[in-house]
């Protein structure tokens, strides 16, 4: 079992989540960014097979992208980690086998 003792966890404070929009801007003011760029954007549109999503879903879709665009990673190096500030390293004791 892991050490208990030495396991402190800080309480992680989550704002609460913006309201999604009832009429969200459309996909065509989209402005790409860094993060979200157009051809990124456009990959993920073309996955979305015809008909599955109205029009106004697809441009709910592009803003909730743009609104969080810093919680894509697009590569293995963009990955985050959690933050030892919140999740301290997991202790494992060491128990000596006894034949």
């Amino acid at each position: 079992m892991p050490n208990s003792s030495v396991q402190v966890f800080k309480l992680i404070v989550v704002p609460p989540p913006e309201a999604l929009p009832i009429y969200p801007p459309p996909r065509s003011m989209f402005l790409p960014s860094t993060r979200l760029m157009q051809d990124w954007l456009n990959r993920i549109l073309e996955s979305i097979p015809a008909g599955f999503l109205r029009h106004q879903e697809i441009d709910l879709l592009v803003w909730v992208l743009n609104t969080c665009q810093q919680a894509l990673a697009w590569t293995d190096a963009e990955c985050g980690t959690f933050s030892a500030k919140y999740f301290p390293n997991y202790e494992i004791p060491i128990i000596e086998h006894v034949p």
